[in-house]
């Protein structure tokens, strides 16, 4: 009962890393198309 909890805690927390780790990777990617797309002459 314990360790079935206790690995249930353990998978929550590796779910929650996986999500930000892709969020912050699709925040970058977006950021890095915007920045290629970007019209030169506005800076």
């Amino acid at each position: 009962m314990v360790a079935s909890r206790w690995i249930d805690a353990r998978q929550g927390r590796r779910g929650e890393l996986l999500s930000r780790g892709l969020l912050n990777i699709n925040n970058l990617a977006s950021l890095a198309a915007n920045i290629t797309v970007a019209d030169p002459t506005a800076w």
